[in-house]
């Protein structure tokens, strides 16, 4: 959304890519994250807050692997290690992207290559395969449940 987020419009779908969420045995201390991303003086000043401007398209599935990003990553995986192991294997596994999602604990890695999402699956046996929708294929599954 824009101004006070009171303001939306529709945005492009999503390129076809596959994504494999994982999910560690253990959690994340939400309040011990915020404490220390406060600490380290991370919080972006308001003026600075918004990041996808909305002049910024992107047109290709890279341009769109380039907006993933999770600012608390820098404290949780100072926190957690083991997180950010996580997110380099499924990189080196072959995601385009990974990233941490919210302060954690999951993490999810974005496939365009099915081979690769095979791979990384076999290498997280307990993960989560899914991918994205097009919002037409979406409204159609929903109608099904309407009445």
């Amino acid at each position: 959304g824009t101004v006070k987020g009171d303001k939306t419009r529709k945005l492009d779908d999503w390129p076809d890519t596959n994504l494999l969420l994982v999910i560690p045995e253990g959690s994340c201390s939400t309040a011990a994250i915020y404490e220390e991303y406060d600490r380290r003086n991370l919080l972006t000043p308001e003026s600075k807050s918004i990041k996808i401007r909305d002049v910024q398209r992107p047109e290709s599935q890279r341009d769109y692997v380039s907006l993933v990003e999770n600012d608390l990553e820098r404290v949780v995986f100072a926190l957690y290690p083991e997180l950010d192991s996580i997110k380099k294997r499924l990189l080196k596994l072959g995601a385009i992207a990974a990233a941490l999602t919210g302060s954690g604990s999951a993490i999810f890695g974005l496939f365009s290559d099915t081979a690769e999402l095979d791979k990384a699956h076999k290498a997280f046996p307990k993960s989560i395969r899914s991918r994205f929708v097009k919002r037409e294929e979406y409204q159609k599954a929903l109608a099904v449940f309407s009445i």
